[in-house]
This record gives structure tokens, sequence and C-alpha cells, in this order.
């Protein structure tokens, strides 16, 4: 037997090129591959900021390789990828449809806490809460910034910069409509 046994014409190896019929590739951007990544996103959106701010518990998206969207990834793959291959039904999600939600999760996760809201709402309040008649920012600052950014509620810029048992965060950017009424 001369050569090597991988190039022997009938080894699974020795054409590259399957003689299997082409099949249409899976586009990644289908529907249910959007559905289900917006529903991840809402997920963790919810999720990330009663983790870190009531639980303050491990943060699902402050790390280099975020909790969350690996948890998402991973419920995909075992829980609904696995029932479908036990049910026997081919409505598996492709890997081009798992990465494309992973990485819609990988985004958007930073965004519900350090990302954005976690320096947005201290900028916001921080006018207030270090206004004193030392610095005048009363007078120097305040008056800039328009009135429907700045919390009306001084008991709720007080708690989220102090701490306070249960802060919802909504209380603070929706104080300036609770008192205008």
């Amino acid at each position: 037997m001369s050569g090597n046994a991988l190039s022997q014409p009938g080894h699974a190896l020795s054409d590259p090129v399957q003689e299997t019929a082409p099949t249409e590739p899976r586009h990644p951007l289908t529907l249910r591959a959007a559905v289900i990544g917006i529903a991840s996103v809402v997920f963790l959106s919810v999720a990330a900021p009663f983790t870190d701010l009531f639980l303050q518990n491990s943060e699902l998206s402050g790390n280099h390789l975020p909790l969350g969207p690996m948890l998402v990834l991973i419920a995909l793959i075992v829980i609904v990828n696995g029932a479908l291959q036990l049910l026997e039904t081919p409505l598996g999600l492709s890997r081009q449809e798992l990465l494309f939600v992973f990485c819609m999760t990988l985004v958007a996760a930073g965004i519900p806490t350090f990302g954005l809201v976690g320096y947005l709402l201290p900028a916001v309040a921080s006018p207030m809460y270090f206004a004193s008649p030392e610095n005048d920012y009363a007078s120097l600052i305040q008056h800039h910034i328009p009135s429907w950014l700045i919390p009306s509620s001084p008991e709720a810029v007080r708690q989220l910069y102090e701490g306070a048992r249960w802060f919802p965060t909504w209380q603070l950017l929706s104080s300036h409509t609770v008192t205008e009424r």
C-alpha cells in the first residue's frame, strides 16, 4: 500500500469538498434570531441593574467576557437547541443565529449598567447634590441645564449618592414629571 491512508479515494478526509448536494447557507439575520436577540437584550437590560444595584451580586455585564451574554448563549445552546434536538426537530438555532444573538447581547450588555447608566445618572444628579453656597452651582451651572434634565426630588438625589436600602432608578429619572403636576 503506497502513500498516505488519508489520500485513498474512499476515505472521508481524502477530498475536502464533500460529494453531497450543496445546501443553501442559512443567513444569520433571520427574524427569529432578531426576536430572540431583542428578547435577550430586554432580559439583560432588566436583570443586569437588578443584580448590580439591588442584589449587589455578580455583575452580569461588567467583565471582559460578560456573564450575562454568556449565560444567554449557554442557555440557547443547552436548553433550546438541546430540547429541539431531543424532539428531533430541525428547528434548532444555527451557529450564525447563535453568534448573531450573542453579539446583540454583548453589545447591549453594558448600556444598562456601567456603559451608560452608571455614568449618566450621577452626571445628571451631580449639579444638585454638590451645589453649595461656596461653589454657587445653583446659579453658575443649574440654569444652563434644561429643566427636564434636572431631577426635582432632592431626596432621590441624596439617596443616589448616599445610598438607600432600595433605590429605584426610575425615581431619579421621573421625579421631575411627578412634581410638575
